[in-house]
């Protein structure tokens, strides 16, 4: 998933995608891209 997000984007993922493995790749994959997500209350 994250080689086909383009450069200067923000990601909005469900709560499901909350792997830091997946985070990182979407953050460190190009260049500005951001990521937004719902989190449960007790998520830490």
């Amino acid at each position: 998933m994250a080689p086909q997000i383009p450069d200067n984007s923000l990601t909005i993922l469900d709560r499901n995608f909350l792997s830091p493995l997946s985070l990182l790749a979407i953050q460190n994959g190009g260049t500005n891209r951001h990521w937004l997500s719902r989190l449960k209350s007790n998520t830490k």
